[in-house]
């Protein structure tokens, strides 16, 4: 009885110490930035419970739209030129929009560009021009947009380099996560939003972003295209999605076709609304052979057989070129007999080389015989 209570104790202790240790590892998680209850970057209830309604009409990867037009903003780069070589109309070429949204056109004075496009820019040069250069005719001046600043997108939370990003025009979820130097070690993979601006008063948009399917899966379900303004958010991971080792998947994420293609057939997909869908190959497709395309010849046999044997002769290159039975490796047929001793004697010899040429030729053919 006593040897069964000290077992008991021992086996006591040894209980006290594992749950010690398996909390002290819990808190050594948690004060890296595993918090049970996380004060920095955790998701709001508001912005977790719009996530979980999917928007399928939201351009995405393989369904890009092109964006709308761009109205400038200060910040920008404009470069104006004329394009009446001969004209005597000068304007500094290089315009950055001021704070105040105006850009200077030196004699004509300052003008209001912000909020405008560049053909609404294009038709306001000229008027502002042609009003003061009476009398003259003045040819459309040319605006491009060098620089624009002010399209950008934000990336923040459990990134490597968080902040604000320029804007292309066809950079996905990914792109951005990636130009932000990737999620961090802290990150959670499955509390990752996309945040649109919305007016007040009114309903807003948060796309959920299953991460692990984009990267691991090719799922271009929720890398959804960055428009200007864009929020990319990434919670903090939990304690208890750390102790959760076995949920693979993010219970937020919609289904997604778990099937495969029977070959290894990239898709020839457009990456634009518009342009040529996916390509579905359940079969290989063979390439045509030249009677099957139009237009073009048959090659002639005799040419035909001569590339056979260039292709042969280059694989066989190195080994003997015939086979026991005077069989040729370049060709099908038998090679021809060699021709007689006595035909390969030159006519225009005299009699007494002709009898010296023979009188080698029987020396050879009796060593030879006495070689067998």
């Amino acid at each position: 009885m006593r040897r069964f209570l000290g077992q008991r104790s021992r086996c006591a202790h040894w209980s006290v110490a594992l749950v010690s240790l398996a909390c002290a590892t819990l808190l050594a998680g948690c004060s890296s930035g595993n918090a049970l209850f996380p004060h920095t970057y955790k998701l709001m209830p508001q912005a977790r419970d719009i996530s979980s309604q999917m928007r399928p009409t939201d351009p995405r990867e393989l369904s890009k739209q092109a964006l709308e037009a761009y109205f400038i903003q200060p910040g920008d780069v404009l470069l104006l030129e004329v394009t009446d070589l001969e004209s005597d109309i000068r304007v500094p070429a290089d315009q950055t929009v001021m704070p105040d949204g105006t850009i200077d056109l030196g004699q004509y004075g300052r003008i209001v560009v912000a909020g405008l496009t560049i053909e609404q820019i294009e038709v306001l040069v000229h008027d502002v021009i042609q009003v003061q250069e009476k009398g003259k005719t003045i040819k459309p001046l040319n605006v491009r947009l060098n620089v624009a600043d002010s399209a950008r997108y934000y990336v923040l939370g459990e990134v490597n380099s968080p902040g604000a990003y320029p804007l292309i025009g066809r950079e996905t979820v990914l792109d951005a996560i990636q130009a932000a130097g990737g999620l961090s070690d802290r990150a959670s993979d499955c509390q990752i939003i996309l945040s649109r601006p919305t007016p007040p008063n009114s309903c807003r948009i948060v796309l959920p972003v299953c991460y692990n399917r984009i990267v691991q899966l090719g799922d271009t379900t929720t890398n959804y295209q960055i428009r200007p303004g864009d929020r990319i958010y990434v919670a903090t991971r939990t304690c208890l999605e750390a102790i959760k080792f076995w949920q693979r998947d993010c219970p937020n994420c919609p289904d997604c076709c778990s099937c495969a293609l029977r070959y290894g057939v990239t898709p020839a997909v457009s990456p634009f609304v518009g342009g040529q869908g996916p390509v579905q190959m359940s079969e290989p497709v063979p390439l045509p052979s030249p009677e099957a395309v139009p237009g073009v010849p048959e090659e002639e046999p005799a040419l035909k057989s001569a590339g056979v044997r260039h292709r042969v002769a280059t694989a066989v290159r190195g080994r003997p070129k015939s086979l026991p039975g005077g069989r040729n490796l370049m060709s099908s047929a038998p090679a021809p007999p060699a021709p007689p001793k006595e035909a390969i004697k030159p006519a225009s010899l005299d009699s007494k080389a002709g009898s010296t040429i023979s009188v080698a030729a029987e020396s050879i053919e009796r060593n030879a015989t006495a070689r067998r």
